[in-house]
């Protein structure tokens, strides 16, 4: 939540930079003029400027001392007269002044001036940085040189006008022609007033002297920059600022991930607008702009914006209006982009996702769509009447919607010769949309109630499937649920197989724990006996060491039975860890063999070699591995027939090492399927030593290495086999 806001404050942040900087630069770039101003072709325009002036300027130091009725100041003579329609005279000199106000603060823009009345000096004004009374009455080089053209215009007490200083001359006549009672008359009296106009004077400004300059480096956007010289206006300035803030909004929007700017407002609310409707309000937008801010920026420029609010009957309110009109525009255009941006991007990111779920067309179809969807979805199991009224509509709509379209195709094509009028072929279409509905609903109705009775059927046998009755099968028809029917058929076998091995599980569990107590408590017994016999003082040496032997023998057993569940547990687990080589298997083959010969010997069995003396490699653990022969050679010598032959073999394919150990049993095998469980022996009688867990361990162990464990029985005859995945050489 804190970097949304940060992030959306990040961007109004932008907006508001930019479009200040861009408000800015309309008066930012000065330049030195390369010669001075044209003003002797313009001295009856440039003196109205200076005297319209002047008359601010007095206007402003009367307000200064209070005098707040200035038209009683400046008018005399019949001044309750009216002008037209009962506008009166008091109210044309106010607009006057208000149009003074706005006109010249447009025309006089660069111009700097200082102004003080002559009876009371300490009521002064002025817009320069610099002392420019100082500077004219001690005529300072250092300060003058930086103006082109500079005078001091001296209102006596009368109003006239006397001119020092000028580098000009004469200009004094020019002013003596202009005076705040021509400029009034001319401008807001016309010539069928001639009663008013003789009978009223406006006075000149009083006792005050303004002093003027006009300084070498004026705004570009200044009145008598752009009329007095040959200037250019300040667009092309304008349009860097803007190409430049531009490119830093692009860069912006760009760097930021677009998942994180649609998470934020406004462009979450915006963005969930349709992309027909975003860009018909964007098309608006941008025309509303254009024309709105064509008009702003050439008022603006031209100085005339505060006067353009003053036509609009809201006199005053220019001066604080054009910054924020002008701001406020850009902003708007700034955003417009950033919009603009956001969207391009967005749709290069998200790709088709993107217009499938903001254009109009995929709305309507989706909208359409699921429409249909809710129409056609229903419960089987809950069939409800209104499911055929649904479809006989859906139909009927349908079916109407064509032979419209039809009759439609063929009134454009020339194809159709009608006899009868539209209401006519409406009437009858809609008669036939009836006829076929009821049609439909027939049917659906009859096969409806088929699907409902065979879909109650499969559900009733689910039930009974999920109540533990397996031996509910369904063999009837059911039509379009046949193949659910035919797994539902294999699920019940299978957890009817699922059962039957879980009981089997359960019962060799059972078993299992007897087994182990059994194993584990025999030897544990005899060793407690023996102990407690050992205790027995007047024992001989031979029998201490008789019973030392027995002990000797049944602790070995017990750790070697203990070893085996824990071997067995880890892989049962998969807590065995596995330490792979290449491993050439004849030679541990023969490793093994080695050490049980004397065994084999003993036990008077022939050993029968049938494989090759070659290196066979296979990437395998070599410790598990021999586990698993000496296991297997172990169980040969313990219950394999004496003087009989045990064969062994080595087939060697293009991706498999086979090993197959084959001798005669000494006991008639009884638990043949079972032989690699855990627990299980040969003979049921369980009077050897072994564990039980011998051929449980090897199937483990091979397995665990990728390999394959079988054990066949044919009679007497004990068959191992083992294979394993043999080393590709361009492995």
């Amino acid at each position: 939540m804190k970097n949304k806001r940060i992030l959306k404050i990040f961007l109004f942040s932008i907006l508001i930079v930019a479009s200040l900087v861009t408000y800015l630069s309309y008066g930012v770039k000065e330049k030195t003029t390369t010669s001075s101003l044209n003003l002797e072709n313009n001295k009856s325009d440039f003196t109205n400027i200076l005297m319209e002036k002047s008359i601010m300027l007095d206007v402003k130091i009367q307000r200064r001392k209070g005098d707040y009725d200035l038209f009683n100041h400046y008018v005399s003579g019949d001044i309750d007269g009216e002008i037209n329609d009962g506008y009166s005279l008091k109210s044309a000199f106010k607009d006057f002044i208000m149009y003074l106000e706005d006109n010249n603060s447009r025309e006089s823009r660069g111009i700097q001036y200082y102004v003080y009345d002559k009876s009371d000096e300490k009521i002064c004004f002025t817009n320069s940085k610099k002392n420019l009374r100082k500077a004219f009455e001690s005529n300072d080089k250092n300060i003058l040189k930086n103006y082109q053209w500079y005078t001091t215009i001296d209102f006596d007490e009368n109003g006239n006008v006397s001119l020092q200083g000028s580098k000009s001359n004469d200009w004094e006549g020019s002013f003596y022609n202009t005076s705040f009672d021509q400029l009034f008359k001319n401008d807001y009296l016309d010539e069928e007033e001639n009663d008013i106009i003789n009978n009223i004077t406006v006075k000149n400004p009083t006792n005050i002297k303004v002093l003027i300059a006009v300084p070498k480096k004026l705004p570009t956007n200044s009145y008598l920059e752009q009329n007095y010289t040959n200037k250019v206006s300040i667009s092309d300035t304008l349009m860097t600022y803007v190409f430049v803030c531009i490119a830093v909004l692009v860069v912006c929007m760009l760097l930021i991930p677009v998942r994180k700017v649609i998470d934020i407002e406004p462009f979450k609310t915006v963005v969930n607008i349709k992309l027909f409707f975003m860009f018909i309000l964007y098309s608006i937008a941008t025309a509303l702009w254009l024309t709105v801010m064509t008009e702003v920026l050439r008022e603006s420029w031209s100085g005339t914006f505060a006067w353009m609010i003053r036509e609009k009957g809201m006199a005053g309110a220019g001066v604080a209006l054009e910054p924020l009109v002008n701001i406020f525009g850009w902003f708007v255009f700034y955003a417009l982009i950033m919009y603009f941006i956001f969207y391009i991007k967005s749709i290069l990111v998200f790709g088709k996702d993107f217009l499938k779920k903001h254009t109009l067309i995929c709305s309507i179809y989706r909208s359409f769509k699921e429409e249909i969807k809710s129409l056609v979805q229903f419960d089987l199991k809950n069939q409800s009447g209104n499911i055929v009224l649904k479809i006989g509509i859906m139909s009927g709509i349908f079916i109407e919607g064509i032979l419209l379209f039809i009759s439609f195709f063929m009134s454009v094509t020339g194809m159709g010769v009608y006899y009868y009028s539209i209401r006519v072929y409406v009437v009858l279409t809609c008669l036939v949309s009836f006829v076929a509905v009821i049609i439909i609903m027939l049917i659906s109705k009859k096969m409806l109630t088929q699907v409902t009775n065979d879909y109650q059927i499969l559900l009733q046998s689910a039930h009974h499937l999920s109540q533990g009755e397996f031996n509910d099968k369904i063999n009837q028809d059911l039509g379009l649920f046949n193949s659910l029917k035919d797994e539902l058929n294999c699920i019940n076998d299978g957890f009817k197989d699922a059962v039957s091995k879980e009981v089997a599980s359960q019962k060799m569990k059972t078993e299992l724990i007897s087994n182990v107590s059994h194993d584990l408590k025999t030897p544990l017994t005899s060793i407690i006996s023996y102990i407690d016999l050992l205790k027995n003082e007047d024992l001989s040496k031979e029998q201490q060491d008789e019973y030392i032997d027995i002990l000797d023998r049944n602790t070995k057993r017990l750790k070697t039975l203990i070893e085996d569940l824990f071997e067995v547990s880890k892989v049962n687990s998969g807590n065995i860890q596995l330490n792979p080589i290449d491993l050439d298997i004849h030679a541990l083959l023969q490793q093994v063999l080695f050490e049980y010969q004397e065994q084999f010997e003993h036990h008077h069995l022939n050993l029968k070699n049938d494989y090759e003396n070659k290196k066979i490699i296979c990437h395998l653990d070599s410790e598990k591995t021999y586990r698993v022969l000496e296991n297997l050679c172990q169980n040969i010598c313990k219950y394999a027939l004496e003087y009989t032959r045990v064969y062994l073999q080595i087939v060697e394919t293009n991706q498999q090492v086979i090993v197959v150990f084959k001798n005669i049993s000494a006991h008639e095998i009884s638990n043949s399927d079972d032989l690699t469980e855990r627990f299980v022996q040969g003979d049921t009688s369980r009077k050897s030593e072994g564990s039980g867990l011998g051929l449980a361990i090897c199937k483990s162990f091979v397995e665990v290495q990728g390999g394959t464990f079988e054990v066949n029985v044919d009679g007497d005859l004990f068959k191992t086999t083992i294979i394993f995945p043999k080393k590709i050489e361009n492995d």
